[in-house]
C-alpha cells in the first residue's frame, strides 16, 4: 500500500477552483486501496477549502451587508453575468461532491436545497449542476438521491424550514 494522499482530480471541474479536489473521491480511492490490501475499510475524513481569489471581475462595496452583497451578485446573475454563473455553477459543483461526501457516512436519500442563494436563477443552476456531478461521478448514488428545490417564496425561509422539521429531543421542556 502507498503512504502518499490520494487526491483525485474530479471528472467536473468547478468554474472558480480549478484546483478543486473533493474529499469524497480522495476517500473512496483510500478505501479502495486499503480494502485491496487486507480487506478492511477505513473511512478517511477531509475538508474542502478555497484558496483566496480575486473573483471575476464582480465589484462589491467593503461596507455592504453580507445580504445586500448577495443581491447584487444575484441581480448580476439574473443579467446573464459571465462571472456571477460561474459563482453559482461552482456553489452547485461543490453541492453534488458535498452529498456524495455526506452519502459515504449517512444513508442519504434526500436533500432540499434552502436559502436565499436559492432564489431565482440561482437554485436551478445549483441544483442542475449538483445533480451533474453526481450523475457524472457516482451514478449509483445519483440513482438514490433525490435533490430537489422547494417552491420560490419557501426557498428564501430556509433556516425556518429547517428548524420546523427538527424533532423534538426526550426531555425537552418546550
Amino acid at each position: 500500500m502507498s503512504h502518499a494522499f490520494i487526491l483525485p482530480a474530479p471528472r467536473i471541474v468547478p468554474p472558480l477552483d480549478p484546483g478543486f479536489r473533493p474529499p469524497v473521491l480522495a476517500n473512496r480511492a483510500f478505501e479502495r486501496e486499503v480494502a485491496d490490501a487486507d480487506g478492511d475499510v477505513t473511512a478517511l475524513a477531509g475538508s474542502m477549502s478555497l484558496d483566496d481569489h480575486s473573483v471575476l471581475g464582480i465589484a462589491l462595496g467593503s461596507s455592504q451587508a453580507a445580504a445586500e452583497k448577495l443581491k447584487a451578485a444575484q441581480a448580476l446573475l439574473e443579467a446573464g453575468h459571465e462571472g456571477a454563473t460561474a459563482i453559482w455553477r461552482t456553489m452547485g459543483v461543490n453541492l453534488g461532491y458535498t452529498v456524495a461526501h455526506y452519502a459515504d457516512f449517512y444513508p442519504v436519500r434526500h436533500v432540499l436545497i434552502l436559502g436565499r442563494c436559492t432564489s431565482g436563477r440561482g437554485g436551478t443552476m445549483l441544483l442542475d449542476e449538483a445533480r451533474r456531478v453526481l450523475s457524472c461521478e457516482f451514478p449509483d448514488l445519483a440513482s438514490r438521491v433525490n435533490i430537489q428545490l422547494p417552491d420560490e417564496k419557501s426557498r428564501r425561509v430556509g433556516q425556518s424550514i429547517a428548524a420546523a422539521s427538527l424533532p423534538a429531543l426526550k426531555g425537552d421542556a418546550r
